[in-house]
């Protein structure tokens, strides 16, 4: 686990193409400390954590010793980019080549328990700027344990991941690179009694700005996160969450506060092939008095709604709208709506794709009684197709649309144009 100083893929292989690209859009949704900080940590970790256990419980493993199996696999990716810099004004074209590794471990120790072992790792080469060089850990790189005693079950993990893409942060424009070193460490006790489960969590977060100008940002968090749910239905699951914890940055320029969030979820599968899950809650912050804009408290709401839809056996879809607060890059908290929607699709036999979209309406507090908007759309499509047993072709393509109400400065376009090759040894 890596503390902040306070001084200062798969089988077969398409698998992990679509778990990478799953990751990155949650990663957008999660990007920043959330003002239900541990709640949306949770949420995404989570997410993490199942798409790779579901896709390390079933790949043809590279290696087999006893219980213990490993997979390893190796990829290659060109990339064309029409404005890595995000500007307005300069905007800057580059082709990027960006080679990769993969090692998934699995070990089943017991029937129940299990330890989990993945890491990403590759590096950007830009042809036209060098000097935007950069290594990436992949979201979805973690540790996990899974302990299992009756109905009692405890999870110890470990995820981190480094990675510099402005588009993940809305309020940034005119960077090339924006980023740092993600970590999560923690644990999660889960007790199932069938109709009623509790769990009770605790994790650690680190970010380490990877640029010496924002390391106004590096942060360390401690929360903890109590959830309670209830089988009212064969069908429907209700219950109550929440959260609290304290953020402490090593600058004096944002503000270290105390957060926590109290709210209710449900998970209702209307049918065989339909399922509603929609969340809702209060948060509030409380500030110390050190920072640029010193105040002492303020709340409000969080809520989301997503839909799943298998329309086909080949075909389908999701689509979530919600409210979030988060912490921002420039200012104390960013609040936004943002929609998404999701396409899975497969007309062909052996030809994937995958459609989205993500609309985000965000506001921005500056000083005195000053906020400044901005509103961004992304517009992404993705085809993958198997051309060996072992090796997948892929091509995706990525819009970004940002637009300010008052500094149009800070407006951008970028066209993104992405082939990979990916081979499981």
């Amino acid at each position: 686990m890596v503390r902040v100083p306070r001084s200062a893929v798969n089988g077969p292989w398409s698998l992990v193409l679509g778990l990478w690209s799953f990751l990155a859009f949650c990663f957008l949704l999660s990007t920043t400390s959330r003002a239900q900080d541990a709640l949306l940590l949770s949420i995404y970790n989570q997410n993490i954590t199942d798409a790779r256990k579901r896709e390390m419980e079933n790949q043809p493993y590279t290696t087999r010793w006893g219980e213990l199996n490993m997979l390893a696999g190796a990829s290659l990716v060109g990339e064309w980019n029409d404005n890595v810099n995000l500007s307005h004004l300069s905007p800057q074209e580059d082709f990027i080549v960006r080679p990769m590794g993969n090692v998934d471990v699995f070990w089943p120790v017991t029937d129940v328990n299990a330890l989990r072992f993945s890491i990403g790792v590759g590096y950007d080469a830009y042809t036209r700027h060098p000097e935007y060089d950069q290594v990436v850990i992949s979201p979805g790189s973690q540790l996990s344990w899974d302990i299992k005693v009756k109905d009692f079950t405890l999870n110890l993990h470990e995820i981190f991941y480094y990675e510099q893409d402005p588009t993940l942060y809305g309020s940034v424009s005119d960077k090339a690179r924006f980023g740092g070193f993600y970590n999560t460490a923690g644990l999660e006790a889960t007790w199932d009694l069938h109709d009623v489960v509790l769990s009770l969590g605790y994790d650690h977060f680190n970010f380490i700005a990877s640029s010496s100008t924002y390391e106004y940002l590096t942060r360390a968090s401690d929360f903890v996160l109590f959830r309670t749910s209830f089988l009212v239905h064969p069908s429907a699951t209700v219950g109550i969450e929440a959260s609290a914890g304290p953020t402490e940055y090593d600058q004096p320029v944002l503000q270290n506060n105390f957060t926590y969030s109290l709210g209710a979820f449900a998970q209702w599968q209307a049918t065989q092939h339909i399922s509603l899950q929609p969340r809702g809650g209060y948060y509030d912050y409380n500030f110390s008095s050190l920072g640029l804009r010193p105040s002492s408290e303020q709340n409000g709401y969080y809520l989301s709604l997503n839909f799943k839809h298998d329309l086909r056996r080949n075909i389908n879809y999701s689509l979530e709208i919600g409210h979030e607060t988060f912490s921002g890059v420039y200012t104390r908290l960013t609040e936004q709506w943002y929609g998404t929607a999701y396409i899975n699709w497969r007309i062909i036999k052996y030809l994937s794709a995958t459609t989205s979209f993500r609309y985000e309406a965000a506001t921005q507090p500056l000083y005195l009684q000053l906020s400044d908007n901005y509103d961004r759309m992304y517009v992404g499509f993705r085809l993958s197709c198997p051309i060996k047993p072992k090796l997948t072709a892929s091509l995706e393509y990525r819009y970004w649309l940002k637009t300010d109400q008052y500094l149009q400065s800070q407006d951008y376009q970028q066209n993104r144009l992405t082939l990979q090759l990916a081979y499981t040894f």
